[in-house]
This record gives structure tokens, C-alpha cells and sequence, in this order.
């Protein structure tokens, strides 16, 4: 009944995490090594995993976090009363004790998340370097294993370790790649969200996927098109874009480029009017995807690709077009009836006669946020479901994620190219393993 786990000070010299101290900037990140004395005397919970962290992907999700649009975010404490969290809680205060010599309560976790040092990064693959009691029979030390952590743990992939409840581990073959493991876990669940459980898409319907070769589009149109037998209709912006899609080797029914949607002599004709210039484009973009779908219109339009407020160009009218988010007003027109608009966005504008006008035609509307799948235990079933899947996909070979790879040690560059990067997937890849 002893639970396996780390027990001895000196089987872990040092240890090391990013730790996000404030709002703000990538400034706020702090690289840290931990000594051995973290782990003294903490105790796994029956229901957990201690993961030793080979690969964390990044996302729109830690940058948002690190800025504060998360900070009224409060933890969950039903849930966390109803697992045996002991040492999950007890971390960030363990911290402090290092470091300042100070006793905690325990209950401090019941506080907002921007109280407390707390590590980044949700989207993990690692092996199981502790066990507690009651998970024994279901895991082995060194089983591989991914997971998406909750919102609420203070522990986080940006480090050589940390806790989590069993029921968020799948295991996994230790022959799959972990960096595309790692990359497919978020563009993998909005993906299933948005295809399976929003809309429920079949064979032969039209997709259209804006900003394809973005973290989350390129995986969505594999599994549109893979999983689906869907017909995939998307839009790039850069020749790297176009590169990136069609390296996925894909059928796709029709690839769009933005800048080729306005001509000089409508620029000309419109004195740079920036307004009419929109109208321009977007008139130009209902056509071809009307063109394309036989005049039928798409049965799912997703926007795939997170806006960060960085990268807007005051001096670049084009390029703040191509970086906006879509506005559901502009895709009503291409949408067919029970069409679904789904976008990974926060941001959307009714009126009462889009309102009408979806009534009408029964268009539906949705947002996608992979944390939905863990910050409540009613959908651990569809969760875990999922990421088998996502996992046999990426084993197959069917599924391909492009990927970008950093060291822990260059966290503030990897979110800055979180923030700037348009294409493909940024992960925080292991070189070493501190044990």
C-alpha cells in the first residue's frame, strides 16, 4: 500500500520550472532550479501521477494566462475536494517555504490563480516517474503518457516535472514521436469539438477553415478531411502558408490566397479607402467559396486561428485584414442551411437581423476551448476518448503536425513566437532529463 513515488532527496538533484510571477509581458516568466527539498516529505495523493516532462506545446492559452485574461479565473474547489489533491496543492507553497522560510495554509489554493507563483504550459507528454496508491494497478513507472492539464493545477508542463490527477494521463506507445504528440493535443480536441460533438460532421460536407496552416488549422484539415471524408476549403495568407498545407499532402477542394483578393484598379478605383476595401474582399471571398461548393454553400465555417493583439500593423492595412478574426455578418451569406460557425475567438458581434437571419436557416454558433474537456468531470469520457484517437492518428502517420522546437531555457523567445508565429505549432522539447 506504500505509493510509488520519489521518495528519496537524493534521487532528484535539481529540478526546473518557469514560473509566470505577475501579468504582463514574457518578462514576467522567471527560469528557476528547484533543490531536491521539493519533493521532501510530499506525499502523491491515491488518485495521482508525478510525470517526468519530455515535450509541453504552447498556446494562445499560456499567452492569455501571462497577460491576465484568465485572473478572475478561480480554481474549481468542488472538484478539487473531490479528488485526493493533497500534494497538487501544496506545491506553490512548498516554493515558498524553499525560498523564504515561511509556513502556508493549505487552503491558500482556494484563492485566484494570479495569488499564487504558478507554472505554465498544459499540453504535456512525459513518462510516469510516481504512482499513487490506488492508480497502481493502471500504471507502471516509465509508462508514456499525454495529457492536457487543467487551468486550475499550479503545476504546469514548463518544467522537468509535475502532479496531475490520473484521469487526465492517457498512455500512449513510447514509439510515437513526443513533439508531435505534444502538438496534437489542443489542434486535436478543438478539432474533435468542433467536427464531432458541435456539428457532428459527415462524409462529403464542406468545410471551410480559415487561416489553414495555423496551429490549430492544419490539424483540423487533416482530420476533416482523414477522419471525415470532408471537403476542405481554406485560406492562406504568406507563401510559407501555402507551403505548410501543402506539404500535409491533403486533398483540399480549393485553397484561397487573401492577397489575391483585391486587384490595383479596385485599390485605385476606392482611393485606399480602407471600409470599402473590406467590403471589397469580402465580397470577393463569398464568391469563391459560393464557386466552389457548386453555389450550395459550407456546412461547417471554423476559424481556426488565435488573433493575438501583437500583431497588428498600423502601417500595413493589408495585413491587419489578414489578421483579423472572421465576422460571422461576412460568412452568413456562404453558409448553408444547419451550418455551423465555430471559432476558437472570443469575440463576436450580433444583431438582431443576424439573429433573425440564423433563426431562419437553423445556423448555429460556437466557441471552442479544449480546457472545457477537463475543467469538469462529466466529460473525462469524451476527453480520454478523444485523445486516443488524436494519439492513433499521430501513430498512423495520418496525422502531421509542423512543429517549431525551443528549450525550457528560451521560454520569453518561445512565447514571443507564440504571439508572432502564424503557422504550425511551438514546443518546449526536453533535451535533458535532470534525475
Amino acid at each position: 500500500n506504500i505509493p510509488q513515488f520519489i521518495p528519496s532527496v537524493s534521487q532528484v538533484k535539481k529540478w526546473r520550472s518557469v514560473q509566470v510571477t505577475g501579468y504582463g509581458d514574457e518578462k514576467k516568466l522567471l527560469f528557476k532550479y528547484h533543490s531536491s527539498k521539493m519533493f521532501k516529505d510530499q506525499e502523491l495523493g491515491s488518485n495521482e501521477l508525478l510525470i517526468k516532462i519530455n515535450a509541453c506545446a504552447l498556446s494562445q492559452v499560456d499567452i492569455e494566462v501571462r497577460e491576465g485574461s484568465y485572473k478572475d479565473f478561480q480554481m474549481n474547489v468542488e472538484q478539487s475536494n473531490a479528488l485526493d489533491t493533497n500534494s497538487v496543492m501544496k506545491a506553490p507553497q512548498e516554493i515558498k517555504k524553499v525560498e523564504q522560510n515561511e509556513d502556508y495554509d493549505i487552503d491558500s489554493h482556494h484563492e485566484k490563480l494570479d495569488l499564487e507563483p504558478h507554472v505554465l504550459g498544459y499540453e504535456v507528454v512525459g513518462e510516469v516517474a510516481g504512482i499513487g496508491k490506488l492508480v497502481q494497478k493502471d500504471y507502471a513507472l516509465k509508462d508514456r503518457v499525454m495529457c492536457l492539464i487543467p487551468l486550475d493545477s499550479p503545476f504546469g508542463g514548463c518544467a522537468d516535472f509535475c502532479i496531475i490527477p490520473s484521469h487526465y494521463a492517457v498512455k500512449v506507445d513510447s514509439s510515437i514521436s513526443t513533439t508531435q504528440l505534444a502538438g496534437s493535443i489542443r489542434p486535436g480536441l478543438i478539432s474533435y469539438q468542433a467536427f464531432h460533438y458541435s456539428h457532428r460532421l459527415t462524409q462529403g460536407e464542406f468545410v471551410f477553415i480559415h487561416h489553414g496552416a495555423s496551429d490549430v488549422g492544419h490539424i483540423a484539415i487533416q482530420l476533416a478531411q482523414k477522419k471525415w471524408g470532408a471537403r476542405v476549403i481554406t485560406t492562406i495568407a504568406s507563401d510559407e502558408a501555402l507551403t505548410a498545407i501543402q506539404d500535409l499532402k491533403t486533398p483540399i477542394e480549393k485553397i484561397i490566397d487573401l492577397r489575391t483578393l483585391l486587384d490595383k484598379e479596385v485599390h485605385h478605383e476606392n482611393h485606399g479607402d480602407i471600409r470599402l476595401l473590406d467590403q471589397h474582399r469580402v465580397k470577393a471571398l463569398q464568391t469563391l467559396i459560393m464557386e466552389a461548393t457548386g453555389q450550395l454553400g459550407v456546412d461547417v465555417v471554423l476559424d481556426s486561428r488565435w488573433i493575438s493583439k501583437h500583431v497588428h500593423d498600423e502601417d500595413d492595412d493589408d495585413a491587419d485584414y489578414f489578421n483579423e478574426p472572421l465576422n460571422i455578418n461576412d460568412c452568413v451569406p456562404f453558409m448553408a442551411p444547419n451550418a455551423s460557425f465555430l471559432t476558437v475567438n472570443p469575440t463576436c458581434d450580433f444583431t438582431e437581423s443576424l439573429c433573425h437571419f440564423m433563426l431562419l436557416n437553423q445556423l448555429k454558433f460556437g466557441y471552442l476551448f479544449e480546457q472545457a474537456h477537463v475543467l469538469s468531470s462529466s466529460s473525462i469520457g469524451r476527453y480520454l476518448h478523444m485523445m486516443h484517437d488524436i494519439a492513433s492518428f499521430v501513430q498512423s502517420g495520418d496525422l502531421r503536425v509542423h512543429i517549431d522546437m525551443l528549450p525550457l531555457e528560451h521560454i520569453r523567445e518561445a512565447h514571443r513566437y507564440v504571439e508572432d508565429k502564424p503557422n504550425g505549432r511551438v514546443v518546449i522539447a526536453q533535451e535533458k532529463h535532470h534525475m
